[in-house]
């Protein structure tokens, strides 16, 4: 059966037409995420411009919608003091916005359903914590990355001052707003510390599965973090290890997704975080009593 000639005339109008649209609807959302990304590196005294998204699928909806439907602000490689280089993401859905942010990318105040910010800790971010130089993160057991205010994960480095490397089944918490590493059993690991040698755990003795644990001691507190959001998640993912901090029914604006927030900023603009006092919702994740005087405080090495 052929196609008559108005069919096919008909359907690429319609063809052209979709994609002219496409093009139009790109250009749009691309010329609103260049100005709000540069309005971000020039505010944080960036050296290069954020990856910014704004909206979904078809971006000239949010004319008719007057929201966006996400707004996600990510900087990679973030020289952070204490911590190196690290990443640090911002988002925020559904949020409110007027007509005339759509073409500008600019806006004030806006109610928005949901703001979280995002760190991301690789191996080398935190093995510095850690004082471990050739630390990998992986996640333990296939355990999948969700999310939540626990999580496990398989750590191997090389303790500091010994020969071989070591492999540590990790616990990480949440509590009240804090980020604890609480190494769980040895998994495999040198005989001592002059030895190359590498056992299975329960081949250590104690004393020496004591010494390995103890370097994969670790308490992030949320004042050390550069983070806006206390945080209420944790999860091992790609071998780094994510700290989540989330808000429902925020009030946010464009100085909520500056890349890096500290209590004394060093980036331009309102670095302002959280009350360290409470979560959104009014609680902090409820504790775990095995956590109780386990983790040293990265700052008193205790």
């Amino acid at each position: 059966m052929s196609i008559s000639p108005f069919v096919r005339r008909t359907v690429a109008a319609v063809c052209g037409l979709v994609l002219v649209v496409g093009i139009a609807d790109a250009g749009v959302a691309v010329n609103a995420e260049r100005q709000l990304a540069d309005s971000i590196r020039r505010e944080a005294n960036l050296p290069a411009d954020p990856y910014v998204s704004l909206g979904g699928m078809a971006y000239t909806s949010s004319f008719f919608t007057g929201q966006w439907s996400s707004i996600t602000v990510r900087a990679r490689d973030l020289e952070v003091p204490g911590f190196g280089l690290v990443s640090v993401e911002s988002s925020a859905v559904n949020v409110e916005i007027p007509s005339s942010s759509v073409w500008s990318g600019d806006f004030g105040e806006a109610p928005a359903e949901q703001y979280f910010t995002r760190l991301q800790l690789d191996g080398l971010a935190l093995g510095r914590q850690l004082d471990l130089t050739d630390l990998a993160i992986q996640n333990y057991e296939d355990i999948s990355p969700a999310g939540g205010w626990e999580t496990e994960a398989i750590f191997e480095a090389t303790p500091p001052g010994w020969s071989g490397q070591a492999a540590v089944m990790v616990k990480l918490r949440i509590e009240n707003g804090d980020a604890y590493f609480i190494p769980d059993h040895v998994i495999a690991g040198p005989t001592g510390p002059d030895s190359a040698e590498v056992v299975a755990g329960a081949g250590l003795s104690d004393e020496v599965a004591g010494e390995i644990l103890d370097a994969f001691n670790l308490e992030l507190p949320f004042r050390d973090l550069p983070l806006r959001q206390v945080p209420t998640q944790i999860y091992v993912s790609g071998g780094s290890v994510f700290i989540v901090g989330d808000e429902m029914y925020p009030i946010v604006s464009p100085e909520d997704f500056l890349p890096v927030a500290t209590q004394d900023p060093e980036f331009g603009g309102d670095a302002g975080r959280a009350d360290e006092g409470c979560f959104a919702g009014g609680e902090f994740p409820r504790s775990d009593p095995r956590l109780d005087g386990r983790a040293r405080s990265v700052k008193s090495g205790s």
